[in-house]
């Protein structure tokens, strides 16, 4: 048993999140209201005067309707053809869903339902070290000026 989950993440925390069953399709329109109208602009209002906000290549957060929305509002974004595909080293949101996924299913947990799961996610997610979203938040440009300077590096 599956969710879709979705929340931004940086230096000062994070957003609301999104969470929606598996089979659910997180097509552009969803995506624009669920996840940027609702959750992402509150969030970098709230939060944040400098700062990129960096999607993952998934379709729907590059769709023609969410780019002219996230251009329309100001928001600065990485446009698709600077994001890099398959480089999960870069990214810290790779990290911070390793470790929600640790603490959802610690010491052998398990959901007996969707609903059950959600709630579990969403009390991780209340209760998930801050300090944890801040350090991976700041070590966005770390790894990005190291990703520059030495290349990317392939691990076997």
């Amino acid at each position: 048993m599956d969710v879709l989950i979705w929340t931004a993440m940086g230096p000062r925390g994070l957003s609301q999140p999104f969470i929606a069953p598996s089979n659910q399709a997180i097509n552009q329109h969803i995506y624009l209201k669920e996840c940027v109208k609702k959750r992402l602009m509150p969030y970098i209002s709230a939060k944040y005067t400098n700062y990129v906000f960096w999607p993952d290549q998934a379709s729907s957060h590059y769709a023609t309707t969410v780019v002219e929305h996230l251009r329309k509002e100001g928001i600065h974004f990485v446009e698709k053809v600077d994001n890099p595909a398959n480089l999960p080293e870069a990214r810290p949101v790779e990290d911070f869903w390793a470790a929600l996924k640790g603490m959802v299913y610690a010491k052998g947990w398990h959901a007996e339902n969707v609903q059950q799961l959600v709630n579990r996610i969403k009390y991780c997610l209340r209760n998930i070290n801050p300090k944890l979203v801040q350090r991976l938040g700041e070590a966005t440009k770390k790894k990005i000026d190291k990703i520059r300077r030495n290349g990317v590096v392939e691990s076997k």
